[in-house]
């Protein structure tokens, strides 16, 4: 080949390594456009929160999966080509009453849609897994025990706004729970739940502060079971499930705090992404109590909770309706028969 026909291959090689070099430099193997790694939080629980089994940060490379940082901490066995865990450190799916009994996992309070192997983590998730019933009157979608997840990471690192709404009586506790939320490093704002516009509902993680019977507070009671509510309201009675799918009412001095993904958001509960927590109570004494139950961190590891006369009761509640420990001790390995 003559000498003025290879100059122009051997430059054009030469211009596609300095790229390559200068792509190398500007974003390393195992970091595409960000850090190298990610640091999260794992949590394993049982029994709806009522016992943790573990609870760790840890360091992984960018691109793991939930299912990778699991097995980082802890001993796992899958099943269905593992895409659904069946034991976590020796304590395995199973059933008790007749109710099947799995491990669940949520990222930032948010039941995950997609199995623990497709889920790619994201700096700052807090995962959780929990081994508990799931019977249809107790399938939460979000849950109120990693707060200040998900107002602060989301999910999938996609992030949206919080928006407190509140009943006039409770603009103080609005106010003191928007500053312990911008403390978090949550981007927060607040408004009067009458002033709330379509807008205002969709696009924003909610969180609203109210009696049962104000406006937003009644809307959510009305779709309570589509939303997974451990309890709803009903002329002046509260009713809350355990988790053997049980009803018991309540009266007297009430409230609760329950999560959901946000019904108003586009694409309503069936995406994950805004959530929607409702603080609501019967007397300006229990929502008060109900909003510094959460500031003061006496939700943690909780799914839900119900107050009442001042009692805390974890939702759901214990069989009998009682506040005593939601243990399953008696739950049965299907595997061991």
């Amino acid at each position: 080949m003559p000498y003025k026909n290879r100059i122009l291959p051997i430059f054009l090689v030469s211009i596609a390594f300095a790229a390559a070099l200068l792509l190398y430099h500007l974003h390393p193997p195992g970091s595409p456009g960000g850090p190298a790694e990610v640091h999260v939080r794992l949590i394993v629980s049982r029994d709806f929160g009522s016992t943790v089994i573990l609870d760790e940060s840890i360091t992984l490379e960018r691109g793991a999966t939930a299912l990778d940082a699991l097995r980082a901490v802890s001993e796992v066995e899958t099943m269905y080509g593992g895409r659904f865990v069946a034991s976590i450190n020796g304590f395995r799916r199973g059933e008790i009453d007749g109710l099947k009994v799995d491990w669940l996992y949520y990222v930032n309070g948010l039941l995950a849609p997609v199995g623990a192997a497709d889920y790619i983590l994201h700096d700052g998730d807090v995962e959780r897994w929990d081994l508990h019933t799931w019977a249809s009157l107790v399938m939460a979608s979000a849950i109120i025990g990693d707060f200040p997840e998900p107002f602060l990471n989301g999910y999938g690192g996609s992030k949206y706004p919080t928006l407190i709404l509140y009943s006039e009586d409770f603009k103080g506790e609005a106010e003191n729970l928007e500053e312990q939320l911008i403390s978090l490093g949550v981007e927060a704002d607040l408004k009067p739940m009458d002033e709330a516009t379509p807008d205002d509902l969709g696009e924003f993680n909610l969180i609203i502060i109210g009696y049962f019977t104000d406006s937003l507070p009644s809307r959510l009671n009305e779709i309570h079971e589509r939303l997974g509510y451990y309890a709803y309201h009903d002329g002046g009675v509260v009713y809350a499930v355990d988790w053997r799918g049980g009803l018991h009412g309540f009266s007297g001095d009430l409230a609760v705090i329950q999560a959901s993904k946000n019904p108003w958001s586009p694409g309503g509960t069936s995406t994950t992404g805004r959530a929607a927590w409702l603080i609501a109570g019967s007397t300006p004494r229990s929502v008060r109590s109900a909003v510094e139950a959460l500031i003061e961190d006496k939700t943690a590891n909780l799914h839900g909770l119900l107050i009442v006369d001042g009692e805390y009761r974890p939702l759901p509640l214990s069989p009998g309706g009682g506040s005593s420990p939601r243990s399953m001790d008696g739950y049965r390995d299907p595997s061991a028969s």
